[in-house]
Formats: structure tokens, sequence, C-alpha cells
């Protein structure tokens, strides 16, 4: 048992009742139970049924001893760099009188603790190691964002100059436009990253009307050349949700580059829905969805599909951009999931909606 938060909880064992017994705590402030008593003096213990007095016996030291169908309970502090974190529970039908298992059960108590102790000191030694790289990839990545943004704003001032050139009414400047505003998505795009704590811009985004925008970039840019057809079926009504717009953007183009990708030329086909739904705990959702036909995702990416691992074949769906989609979707307080067979891949993006936004 070791402590969590103001318990003392099962942590790991082997016993037919393992499932209950991981359901038990055992307040630290109750001092009447004999293995609170253990945790506060640090001083091995045991007892057998016979010692204990139901009248006087806390609830939890009985059901402990009936769930591991135990007479003999021999006890044993837990001490981890010098703290007292747990106790060693070792249950018996009858009371143990073989010496060497008298000698062995404090030292298997003792073993365990050294054991503890050298992996609390990796993982402390691991997040040491993992804050550095941290630091000094922020660090990088400030250099680099910096060294990016200066082409980016020359790229940005000559749009703007190019598009003073053409009449007001030329076809170029919707283009132009939303070239501009992707140079701008750019920019914002490489301050979150230099912050990895950055705050949600939020405002009122109308969700459907980002999807069109999105979809046409993506148009342009990646599905008219491969002659992919695409649809819309987006529900009509929906409130504007309250929410990170760019966030939003970075998710759909992420996932619609994906599913582009996926796809073959000429017979490929991508989905996209938006629609209201209701989750298990009868709060509302609103769903994004991306439906594509291509191959599917290998099985064997499936239970990594969300980690940050670059995708080497073509056809698959990338390991970059899908983590990036987990990540924002996770800080706009929503959720993702996968539907993938040999026929197609649906990516559902559920947020938080409460329908009460501006029309």
């Amino acid at each position: 048992l070791l402590k969590n938060d103001e318990t003392l909880q099962v942590f790991s064992g082997c016993a037919d009742n393992m499932s209950l017994l991981q359901d038990m705590r055992i307040p630290l402030t109750l001092e009447a139970s004999r293995i609170i008593g253990v945790l506060r003096s640090a001083v091995a213990t045991q007892w057998c049924g016979d010692d204990l007095d139901p009248a006087s016996t806390v609830v939890q030291d009985m059901q402990l001893m009936s769930l591991l169908a135990a007479d003999q309970i021999h006890a044993y502090p837990l001490v981890i760099a010098g703290q007292t974190e747990g106790v060693v529970i070792l249950g018996f039908e009858a009371p143990v009188r073989d010496e060497w298992a008298l000698l062995l059960m404090p030292a298997f108590a003792s073993t365990l603790s050294q054991i503890m102790q050298q992996s609390k000191r990796l993982l402390n030694l691991q997040a040491q190691i993992q804050d550095e790289l941290t630091e000094a990839f922020q660090s990088h990545l400030g250099v680099l964002a910096h060294e990016v943004k200066n082409p980016l704003n020359i790229i940005g001032n000559y749009l703007y100059l190019l598009g003073g050139k053409l009449d007001e009414g030329h076809p170029a400047q919707k283009d132009l436009t939303i070239i501009s505003s992707e140079v701008e998505r750019i920019s914002t795009i490489l301050n979150q990253a230099r912050n990895t704590e950055f705050e949600l811009s939020l405002d009122q985004v109308d969700i459907n009307q980002t999807i069109e925008k999105q979809l046409r970039l993506i148009e342009n840019s990646l599905l008219d050349e491969k002659g992919v057809t695409t649809h819309l079926h987006l529900q009509e009504g929906l409130a504007k949700l309250q929410t990170d717009r760019d966030s939003v953007k970075q998710i759909l183009v992420n996932l619609l580059k994906n599913a582009a990708e996926a796809v073959e030329k000429e017979t490929g086909v991508i989905e996209v829905s938006s629609f209201v739904t209701t989750n298990g705990e009868g709060q509302q959702e609103l769903a994004i969805e991306v439906r594509d036909n291509g191959p599917g995702i290998p099985e064997e990416v499936r239970p990594h599909l969300f980690q940050q691992v670059e995708s080497t074949k073509r056809g698959e769906h990338s390991g970059v951009g899908l983590s990036v989609v987990n990540s924002l979707v996770t800080r706009l307080g929503g959720r993702i999931t996968c539907r993938t067979a040999d026929t197609g891949t649906v990516f559902t993006v559920l947020l938080p909606y409460n329908g009460q936004g501006e029309g």
C-alpha cells in the first residue's frame, strides 16, 4: 500500500480479490488502524484474527484480512529516501513458524524499499533530463522562430504591395488574402511553439464558415491537382463556438492535409461534416468529422496514432500532424476519435458546445 493524497491505497500485489483490494482507501488520519500505525511508527508488526476485537478494530483492517483470506498478517514499513511512503502487507492462512520464512519477509520488504527508492531516483533523473532538453529545445526554437519570422515579414510586405498594384476586383486579390492570412497564422504558430503554455485567444467562431474556408484552401493547394472530390455536410443553425480560432484552423488543416495525402488520385473522396451530439454524461458536443476513402491506417500504427512519429510511407496519416491535432484538441477541452478500415478513415473532433453563442 502506498500514500496517495490523504489516504493509503493498494498499489500492487498478488491476490484473488485484487480488483476489490485496489478500491480500498485507508485515511491517513485513521490512527486506530494497525496498518496506519505501521506507517506512522515505521516499525514492523504482525497480528492474527484472534488478536482483533471486532468492536474496536477499524473496518478497513478487517476488510483487508477478509479480502486476503488471511488469518495472519505481517506488516512492514516501506521506506523510500528516508520517508515512510507505504506499508508492505503479507497475509497467510495460518501463523508462520518457519525460521527461513521469518527471515525472508523483512528482507523482501527491505529489498522492495530499495527497488522503489532506485525507481524514484531514476524518475527524478528522467524528469531533470527532460526539463534540460525542453529548455534547450525552447531556446533553439526561439532562435529558429526569430529567423523564420524575418522572411515571413518580408513576404507579408510584398503581398501587401502586390495587392496594391492590382485592381480591387482582380481575381488574384482573393488568393492574396488567403496567402496573407496563412502567413499570419504561421507567425502565430511560431509564437505559440516558443511557449508550450500559451494562452488561448478565445473568440466567437463560426465553425461551418471556418470549415468551408480551410477546405477551400486545401482544395486550391492539394486536392484540385489530384482530382479529389469533396463533400460538405454541415448542420445548419449552429451557434458560434467560444474557442481559439487559430487552433481550430490548425486542427482542420492537419486533418484535411492528412486525408488528402491518404486518398488516391482521381478516385479520392473527402467528406467534412459538422453536427451536434450528446456524450455519455448528457453534455452537448460539437462534432467535426473528416472522412476519407483511403486505404485505412495500418494495424501496427493505430496504437501510436497520436504520438509524434513521422510517417514514412505514402498513403498513411502523418504522425506529426496527428500529434499536433491531439494536443490542440486537448487544449480546447475536447477529444478526438478515429475509426479506420481498409475502406477509409474517419477522424472526429468533439468540442464542448452549449449552443448559446451568437448565431
